[in-house]
């Protein structure tokens, strides 16, 4: 079990939980990925979610946030055949005490996380995220470009959207579609680890995993699609600047624009921030543009102003804000006459 935490400096105002899908191969167990399109030699991809988080942890860890703790989770296993691995019919007893009848021992994703999402929420964490390549019909749904978030928090997937949109890793959001929770049901356990229903497997999954939450905003995104590039065999890192985009758009809300006065924010938003594509890796970069220029409209908004900063941001320059620098195209800032004085 991975458990790395993240604290920022001053008054914890928000505690979060990144939770990521381990496995670190999965060969089906005694329900065997066999034959043409089981895609067995590919199953080391099914740590994805557990290389996102940690990714993210990282990205976290450098930029250094305050007023926010952050916990990064994996419980880590393999999926193997062997005399200690469980079996097809084996009844298994969650952390929360719930019961899980094993339909299908290659449905192991959402027993790890199972737990994982019990313990975070004992933590006391007010968000949980958690990220895994969980069902394979993420790939008949939404493809190999999207991933599909699913939650029990409007206002929580809403902010996972807005860090979709600004990292450019596409998520879609797909609903919890509560009657199909009879598909899991079980004759002698609380539930089924998988689904007598072969439609909407990616939807009846969430269910699953909801049952692991029991009153925390809570969010599933499923890269089982978006984690791989499948034909070349290399994984695309998915994941890693949306989860630090997400904890970045919070400390950008927080650091930044609300300490702003309402003048300063009507032009902050006008003027500067449809230019500014936000991202973990170019927060130091948006300290530069400080909430005392922005407010003061004669000196923030001049032309000279406007030039000065952009040369600043370009001084300290580097591979990993490239694309904040596009974004803050000089034409488009320095046309007054389009943009105002």
């Amino acid at each position: 079990f991975i458990h790395l935490t993240y604290k920022g400096k001053g008054e914890i105002k928000k505690k979060i939980a990144f939770v990521g899908k381990g496995i670190t191969f999965d060969a089906g167990g005694y329900n065997l990925k066999a034959g043409p399109g089981s895609m067995i030699e590919l199953m080391k991809f099914d740590m994805s979610g557990c290389a996102a988080v940690l990714g993210s942890a990282y990205c976290i860890g450098t930029i250094k946030p305050e007023h926010v703790e952050v916990h990064f989770l994996s419980a880590v296993c393999e999926n193997m055949i062997s005399q200690n691995a469980y079996r097809p019919g084996d009844i298994v007893t969650a952390s929360n005490g719930k019961t899980i009848e094993v339909g299908n021992t290659d449905a192991e994703g959402r027993l790890t996380l199972a737990d994982a999402l019990v313990y975070a929420e004992k933590i006391g964490v007010d968000h949980i995220v958690d990220i895994a390549t969980l069902t394979g019909a993420m790939l008949f749904s939404l493809g190999t470009s999207y991933a599909g978030v699913f939650g029990n928090d409007e206002k929580l997937i809403n902010k996972i959207l807005a860090s979709s949109k600004s990292s450019s890793e596409p998520v879609w959001w797909l609903p919890i579609i509560k009657e199909y929770k009879k598909f899991i049901s079980s004759r002698c356990a609380d539930m089924n680890n998988t689904t007598t229903n072969s439609k909407a497997s990616s939807i009846i999954a969430s269910l699953f995993l909801n049952e692991f939450v029991q009153s925390t905003s809570w969010a599933h995104i499923d890269i089982a699609g978006a984690a791989w590039i499948f034909n070349d065999s290399k994984p695309k890192g998915f994941g890693v600047r949306l989860l630090s985009e997400y904890k970045s758009i919070d400390l950008f809300n927080d650091n930044i624009y609300n300490g702003l006065t309402r003048k300063g924010k009507n032009k902050f938003k006008k003027y500067i921030l449809p230019y500014l594509k936000l991202n973990a890796c170019n927060l130091e970069l948006l300290k530069l543009l400080d909430g005392e220029n922005i407010q003061s409209s004669k000196k923030a908004m001049s032309k000279n102003n406007l030039k000065y900063n952009i040369n600043k941001l370009k001084r300290v320059a580097n591979e990993n804000n490239v694309s904040l620098l596009l974004n803050l195209n000089d034409t488009h800032l320095l046309d007054t006459k389009k943009k105002g004085s």
